[in-house]
């Protein structure tokens, strides 16, 4: 009996550690970036489209070699390119190919909204006792960015069906395939933490776009609904259009 009191108190000193542990010693960090890219209309106008995402880093114990000891949530909405014609094109909060001629670098590609950040600046987030992370990019540092490397570009045939979307895809000179659509350029900057994540206007424009807020935030995931076979491995989710992680 005093062997099992003593192995309880010995359970609860050590769950008791782990959370001051999670409360007060692992390290956080937190990025706001503006990413604008740059688009020449079919009239030869510039079309710039920008806003503001943010990043928020968190250590982890992590007590096995695979597991990542750095996690990554996301605040932001898709940044909507106005083309001029027809419907616009959005670069949304996960990562995808926007260059299907472009080989992906294996199982560590990514350019999603944290990824990029990374894949800019050549970077891997580490953690140490000190309760710091590091490897982060400062306000003020800037990065530019090739349209293989955005996040997912898609298009919508109706707004009011997430299945009609459409991944929009670039050749080798920057020309859109789903429209006469051209990209010029991108570039990310990274901003102090006081700068506002851009709110849009999603939900005005896709009612099916639920609210989200930290620790509640679940996914819809879509297809497209015709033309399967020319999109075989592409999908969206409802967050990637919004998302207030944290």
């Amino acid at each position: 009996m005093v062997m099992r009191k003593r192995g309880v108190q010995v359970f609860i000193f050590i769950c008791a550690m782990a959370v001051l542990v999670c409360l007060f010693w692992l390290p956080t960090a937190e990025i706001h970036y503006r990413l604008t890219a740059y688009f020449e209309a079919p009239d030869g106008k510039t079309i710039t489209a920008s806003g503001i995402w943010a990043v928020y880093y968190s250590a982890k114990l992590a007590f096995l070699p695979d597991v990542r000891d750095i996690e990554t949530k996301i605040s932001g909405d898709a940044i909507r390119v106005d083309t001029g014609e027809g419907s616009p094109l959005w670069i949304v909060l996960s990562s995808g190919v926007n260059c299907s001629w472009r080989k992906r670098g294996g199982g560590t590609y990514t350019n999603g909204p944290a990824g990029l950040i990374n894949r800019s600046f050549g970077i891997k987030p580490t953690w140490s006792r000190q309760r710091a992370i590091f490897s982060l990019p400062v306000p003020g540092a800037v990065s530019e960015v090739d349209v293989c490397d955005l996040p997912q570009i898609v298009t919508f045939e109706t707004n009011n069906n997430p299945s009609s979307v459409r991944p929009v895809l670039f050749d080798a000179s920057g020309v859109a395939t789903c429209c006469n659509v051209v990209f010029k350029g991108a570039r990310i900057e990274i901003l102090g933490k006081d700068a506002g994540i851009t709110q849009g206007n999603i939900r005005d424009v896709f009612a099916w776009v639920p609210e989200t807020r930290p620790g509640y935030i679940t996914s819809t995931v879509y297809v497209p609904d015709t033309r399967q076979d020319e999109y075989p491995e592409f999908s969206l989710t409802d967050t990637s259009l919004s998302i207030r992680g944290f």
